[in-house]
């Protein structure tokens, strides 16, 4: 008898991103607000009343949304509950948000962030900032003692702050003692202190109020409000958190990096000339640019430059103005012919006048190539970051990886991770230029220096160098679930349930709820199994019958193509007590549904706070 092994053949297929690894917050955790185009609370599901607040899709720290604070008028209350009393000494607590400043309050100007208060000021606790002298802001956390106005305690922290930039804030209570984090610093010299640590909070029942103090209303965004009692969640220095707070039920996004400003994955349809950009802007095909499903580095198709007259066009935006901050733009290219001497092939520029833009570009002298970012202002070089490759390093027909990053003052260009032996180092702010985004041109006024040959994968990366020393290139890096692309997702889950009676849980694409599912059980050998079938239901049924205290493991494979009903394969292993699996199927599942792109799951409970500590998610998506 002859043996064997089973070797693989061409590409590897099965590569999984992990997406999302996430714990569920804890059971300390009161209110947790998202901000993500509503106020509703993922902690205890506690009724927020929004006058006035508006959300921005542009400006956020996490999600899709922040709250605006527009200074005049706006604010959320939200009804008294014991949640919010944090009470004696040994009341440890932790109040955490992420604040952005549009514009520093004006000296002088007092801005109330959250608390409770009543008129006399005897039963109350407010955040607020004050502002010094329109840069240094002071943090006040104060309250009163013993239900006494003249007892008013407070603690006070001067911050110098930037507008336009959001800062993490952790106010903390430990031991009696309140401290204030920045960005997960701990600040050890406050303004003004005379608290007394052992004092009693008084909230005296009062509604939970924020956004103002009296008149004097916030302005600024706010992102990730968190309230947590009986646990103070930082006594050192932390590293801030990276990713949105899970509540009891919460949204589980598949977003992109959220430092990404611009995606382009270049999927679609043969010849198409519809381009689009995962961050949601407008990309216009000027030329012959179009898709080309004959050329691709991932996916089924990529963007198809000729070298005459195409290339793609955005409009201005502040996300391309980098000034000091860390930055990357990186893509994939393919050419079908290589620049000449003294000429180019164009990745990325935007250009506002002769004297003034920025370029990212392959050069030639006539013997050697040269990738090259620079930055020409006010009619001089300030940025000449570049590599020299030999000839035979660059050919036509070879898919390559190109980058070009700002790690602190250092500007790097690299390709196919490799750096190249010319960075540049200088403190120069990169100036906002006004004028259009051209990928594979360049001079939005007299376009030239065109790209011959194909892009795929181009993203623009703001706030963050993603590489500083040589690395191997990514995989894929867009989303890519537009378009006709094919996607699939693996979410695996272990449930605890954490509420006194039986939870199902659920699992929606888009926290579409309508009877948009069908669902039917694989099991047993007989024609019997057509009758388990239902197709009117609202949900992913990722576990059912739950008792206090159970566990469940479900893994999940979820497939999205445009044009076709997503479908799922469910893997469930339910009601796990003790030693005792009491049940175990396996499902087919799907959203009925052709057209919408997946962006999140929505995973919650029959019941509230029916997700306990322990509960555990992770989410995958496949790539090439």
């Amino acid at each position: 008898m002859r043996t064997g092994k089973l070797r693989p053949q061409g590409k590897v297929l099965d590569h999984w991103q992990l997406l999302h690894e996430s714990d569920f917050e804890d059971t300390d955790t009161k209110l947790l607000l998202h901000f993500d185009n509503d106020v509703a609370d993922f902690a205890s599901g506690a009724t927020v009343t929004n006058s006035n607040v508006t959300f921005s899709s542009t400006v956020w720290k996490y999600g899709s949304h922040s709250a605006t604070f527009n200074g005049t008028n706006a604010i959320l209350t939200v009804p008294y509950s014991t949640n919010w009393d944090i009470g004696a000494a040994s009341g440890n607590a932790t109040i955490d948000f992420w604040v952005r400043w549009g514009t520093i309050p004006v000296t002088g100007r007092a801005e109330g962030i959250v608390g409770q208060w009543n008129a006399g000021l005897d039963s109350a606790w407010l955040i607020y900032v004050y502002s010094i002298d329109g840069t240094n802001i002071q943090y006040n956390w104060c309250y009163t003692t013993d239900g006494d106005s003249t007892h008013l305690k407070y603690k006070a922290w001067t911050v110098s702050s930037t507008a336009n930039t959001w800062y993490h804030l952790a106010f903390v209570r430990s031991a009696g003692v309140l401290d204030l984090y920045v960005d997960g610093v701990k600040h050890t010299t406050p303004a003004a202190d005379t608290v007394v640590p052992s004092d009693t909070w008084w909230p005296g029942g009062q509604v939970l109020r924020f956004g103002y103090w009296g008149a004097q209303y916030l302005s600024g965004n706010m992102d990730e409000f968190r309230l947590v009692k009986g646990t103070a969640k930082w006594t050192a220095n932390f590293t801030p958190p990276t990713t949105p707070y899970l509540g009891r039920t919460t949204t589980y996004p598949i977003t992109k990096d959220r430092n990404n400003v611009l995606m382009i994955s270049g999927e679609g349809a043969d010849a198409s000339t519809t381009v689009i950009d995962e961050c949601g802007k407008t990309v216009t095909c000027n030329g012959g640019a179009q898709i080309d499903t004959a050329q691709f580095k991932f996916g089924q198709s990529s963007i198809l430059f000729d070298g005459n007259g195409d290339y793609l066009s955005l409009a201005d935006s502040a996300d391309w103005y980098f000034g000091t901050q860390d930055f990357t733009i990186d893509c994939w290219v393919r050419f079908n012919t290589l620049p000449a001497a003294a000429n180019y092939r164009m990745f990325a520029t935007q250009f506002t006048d002769g004297n003034n833009f920025q370029w990212f570009y392959l050069s030639s002298d006539g013997v050697n190539y040269a990738l090259q970012y620079n930055v020409y202002s006010a009619a001089s070089y300030i940025v000449t970051s570049y590599g020299l490759y030999p000839v035979a390093s660059i050919s036509i027909n070879t898919w390559y990886h190109v980058a070009v990053v700002r790690s602190g003052n250092t500007f790097t260009v690299y390709l196919n991770g490799v750096a190249g032996g010319n960075p540049h180092t200088t403190s120069v702010s990169v100036p906002d230029s006004t004028g259009t985004l051209l990928i594979g041109a360049f001079n939005s006024v007299s376009p030239t220096y065109f790209m011959d040959g194909w892009m795929d994968d181009i993203r623009i990366s703001k706030g963050i160098a993603r590489w500083t020393a040589n690395f191997t290139p990514p995989l894929k890096t867009t989303a890519l679930i537009n378009g006709d692309t094919d996607e699939e997702y693996r979410l695996e889950v272990l449930f605890r349930n954490g509420y006194s009676g039986v939870t199902n849980y659920a699992g929606r694409p888009n926290n579409v709820s309508s009877s948009a599912y069908g669902w039917q059980y694989l099991q047993g050998a007989s024609t019997s199994i057509s009758a388990l079938r239902n197709t009117s239901v609202s949900r992913f049924v990722l576990g059912s019958a739950l008792s206090l205290a159970d566990l469940s493991f479900v893994e999940l494979l979820f497939y999205a193509k445009s044009g076709y009903v997503r479908t799922a394969l469910l893997n469930r292993a339910m009601v796990i007590s003790g030693t005792t699996v009491t049940y175990s199927d396996i499902m087919g599942a799907s959203w009925n549904n052709t057209t919408d792109p997946v962006s999140s799951f929505i995973i919650s409970g029959d019941q509230t706070n029916s997700l306990d500590c322990g509960t555990k998610l992770l989410l995958y998506r496949k790539v090439q």
